[in-house]
């Protein structure tokens, strides 16, 4: 579509669609249109009037991953419901593949919160922010190994668990989370989480974890300067979004400052960046989560179940 009004030439060519007809009766057709415009460029103005204002590119991650103030309407009745929120909106996203092409797929997003238990007396509350598969196209021959095409439900609700285990948010099946401890270029311990599948296909699922208080710092931002349609936004910590840093045992990782982005009052796109930051990691460009979430999530098996001790 082009806007009269606007100062874009570069469009793109005009997209036709041929019906099926029988008797020059149209067949009813379903059409799923996919497309990925231009790249939305933010400009962030210094506090320092010697340090020259710096442009920041969007990256598809930066679009995903919303619902920072939502609530869910259903509340849990008992301590052993969670309470999930969903936003049916479309979005897409990008999943490297083996032949160095892109897997595009349509989702939704999902927001949960929960608590995990740290021992006997301390829990940790977190918020898990989650992609639901919608419709995925991918690029990969018979040779390379292809991609879940799981279908998530996108239902806001209740989860139930029973009385004799931790209320804790875990992927639904099939997939699980895997841990992966190793030391980070600063010589600090990583936590590092990675999505994996039972069936030993690729994810195509993307999540963040953060804890709540992290959580909050965002919420705060949002509020102070009135932010609309707010959004967090990963801020590489690499001037090369395609560089990543390597671990001593050998791990590649990428860290990441969460901000969040949002429209103000003037519908203009800002970017803002808590006083003290959060960071976090992926190891497989799936699951992307700050330290003190990573080092409280349970070990899981792949079926799923709790086993009795925890990553510290």
């Amino acid at each position: 579509m082009q806007d009269s009004g606007s100062e874009e030439t570069d469009y793109t060519k005009p997209v036709a669609f041929d019906f099926l007809k029988s008797d020059n009766k149209t067949v009813s057709s379903f059409i799923q249109l996919i497309y990925e415009g231009k790249q939305i460029a933010i400009t962030k103005e210094s506090s320092d009037p010697e340090v020259p204002a710096r442009t920041y590119y969007m990256k598809d991650i930066d679009d995903v991953f919303g619902l920072i103030e939502a609530t869910s309407l259903i509340q849990p009745q008992n301590d052993h419901q969670m309470a999930y929120v969903t936003d049916l909106d479309l979005l897409l996203i990008n999943f490297e593949n083996k032949t160095g092409g892109q897997d595009i797929a349509t989702v939704t997003t999902k927001r949960v919160e929960d608590e995990v238990m740290k021992n006997d007396t301390e829990s940790l509350p977190r918020v898990t922010y989650e992609t639901l598969l919608n419709n995925i196209r991918q690029n990969t021959g018979s040779f390379f190994q292809s991609r879940s095409a799981y279908l998530d439900n996108s239902n806001s609700g209740l989860v139930a668990y029973s009385k004799g285990r931790n209320n804790f948010y875990t992927p639904e099946r099939p997939y699980y989370l895997q841990t992966e401890v190793f030391t980070g270029s600063d010589g600090n311990t990583i936590t590092g989480l990675s999505l994996q599948v039972q069936d030993g296909s690729l994810p195509s699922k993307k999540l963040l974890g953060i804890t709540k208080i992290e959580n909050n710092k965002f919420l705060a931002l949002i509020t102070d300067n009135q932010l609309n349609n707010p959004k967090f936004y990963f801020r590489n910590e690499l001037e090369d979004e395609e560089s990543y840093y390597t671990s001593s045992e050998g791990v590649e990782y990428r860290r990441y400052s969460l901000c969040v982005i949002g429209e103000n009052q003037d519908g203009a796109l800002e970017f803002y960046e808590p006083d003290e930051k959060v960071f976090v990691t992926t190891i497989d460009n799936c699951v992307f989560a700050s330290e003190e979430y990573s080092k409280w999530v349970p070990r899981m098996e792949n079926t799923q179940n709790l086993i009795s001790s925890f990553f510290i």
